[in-house]
């Protein structure tokens, strides 16, 4: 799991002459505009749940796994979602709602 490593400053010259790092974008591409307030390194992949208390420990709460109906995106679907769909129905009559103009 996580560990912190700590290094003196000519240990990370030495590796910071290996090669480029780049974080927010791909070589050769324009990457972030903005700033890296924090990066992680891990010695092993973090599973989906791992990554979303990450997210939520930053963000605060969020909807992990979007309902298929859900048009209001509260993360349930509701009758303000059925509401939703009968209205946008009502104004085309076609079903999917994609297919109206």
């Amino acid at each position: 799991h996580p560990t912190t490593m700590n290094m003196d400053l000519s240990t990370y010259n030495a590796l910071a002459n290996v090669a480029p790092v780049q974080i927010g974008g791909r070589i050769g591409e324009t990457s972030i505009n903005g700033m890296v307030d924090e990066a992680r390194i891990y010695s092993y992949p973090l599973s989906a749940d791992e990554v979303a208390q990450l997210y939520y420990e930053t963000m605060g709460e969020f909807c992990q796994f979007k309902p298929v109906y859900d048009y209001n995106d509260d993360c349930r679907v509701t009758l303000a979602d059925v509401e939703y769909l009968l209205a946008e129905w009502l104004e085309c009559g076609t079903w999917p709602i994609s297919a109206c103009p």
